[in-house]
């Protein structure tokens, strides 16, 4: 017995150094982040079975053998987890492919794909525009001196009164791109590090009683948010928008207007120097019902508030109660109330 222990220790501390610089045919890269954790605890339960035989610590033979149980187990659910993400980037990619292109490049590709075309219809750039131009437009005025007496006439300081819609729609659709980003920088760091990192050690802190529930935390972090999360990102968008185009019920987002937008005989910029009242008049009603009109108001409150947060807080709770679900599955426990709240 004493001697299978010490040439499974010498096997895989061989195999573990011959994998880590490469000397062996390469596998595929889930498969060997997956193989080193296991390897590595299996040396340490070996090396600590040698011990537990040179010095007498016989007690330490039956929790060992626990333990080596528990590394089975967590062998496992390395299989489980290649095997369902597999799945996952396989079949289901290639379903989703034959209904929407991008797709075809897995479920991670797909979903940051989903998220850099809202990315390129966020409003913010043309809110922006907007408003640079108003504000230019209403600086605009004369002065005037007569008899030594100056004063300045501002006939275009009426178009300050949208410079407070415009700036609150601006931090809107800043925000909505501020979410964008956060939601691209979780698949970026999940698609960087959950098999490379977070799984593998949470594999390793598995094998071992007293950091258990700490592995299983971290296997079920990593692997929602490297599988759930991109699948609730792409589930939620095609939920409200349809797969191949928007559904009948989406409202159109409409181009936020400009003063210079403005048609004919109305002029296109404000002139300071115009003594007929009523064309600057028409002009801002003009504007005003343009920048109003319930296309334009149902249009980016649809993009904003459902597309992007909406989705974007229903993506992270899906993802959350499928984190608690498998850590439970594993022997952890995570608590997510406070998660979901601020989400």
């Amino acid at each position: 017995m004493r001697m299978f222990w010490l040439l499974a220790s010498v096997l895989f501390l061989f195999l573990s150094g011959c994998t880590a610089q490469g000397q062996l045919p390469p596998p595929t890269f889930d498969i060997a982040l997956l193989t080193l954790p296991l390897l590595a605890a299996i040396s340490i339960l070996a090396l600590a079975y040698m011990a537990s035989a040179i010095f007498g610590l016989h007690h330490w033979v039956p929790i060992i053998g626990d333990e080596i149980v528990q590394v089975l187990a967590t062998g496992i659910v390395a299989l489980l987890l290649i095997g369902s993400q597999s799945i996952v980037d396989g079949y289901l990619s290639s379903a989703l492919g034959a209904i929407d292109p991008l797709a075809a490049g897995g479920i991670n590709a797909y979903a940051s794909g989903l998220l850099s075309s809202l990315q390129a219809d966020a409003p913010f750039s043309q809110v922006q525009a907007a408003s640079i131009e108003i504000g230019q437009q209403a600086s605009r005025g004369i002065y005037c001196s007569m008899m030594g007496v100056g004063f300045t006439l501002s006939n275009c300081g009426q178009l300050n009164a949208f410079r407070g819609s415009l700036t609150a729609a601006g931090f809107t659709a800043l925000a909505g791109m501020l979410d964008i980003y956060a939601q691209q920088a979780i698949l970026s760091f999940a698609a960087r590090y959950a098999f490379t990192l977070v799984i593998p050690l949470g594999l390793f802190f598995r094998c071992f009683k007293m950091s258990r529930p700490a592995g299983g935390a971290l296997i079920a972090i990593g692997f929602g948010f490297y599988s759930a999360y991109p699948l609730a990102i792409a589930g939620s968008t095609k939920l409200l928008t349809g797969m191949s185009e928007p559904l009948m019920l989406e409202p159109p987002l409409s181009a936020v207007p400009k003063l210079s937008d403005a048609q004919d005989p109305v002029p296109k910029v404000c002139d300071p120097y115009e003594t007929d009242s009523s064309i600057p008049r028409k002009q801002f009603n003009e504007y005003a019902a343009s920048l109003t009109s319930p296309e334009v108001a149902q249009g980016l409150t649809y993009f904003v508030i459902v597309k992007v947060v909406f989705l974007s807080i229903l993506s992270l709770i899906l993802t959350l109660g499928f984190i608690r679900e498998i850590a439970k599955l594993l022997g952890s426990e995570i608590d997510v109330s406070s998660l979901a709240r601020i989400t």
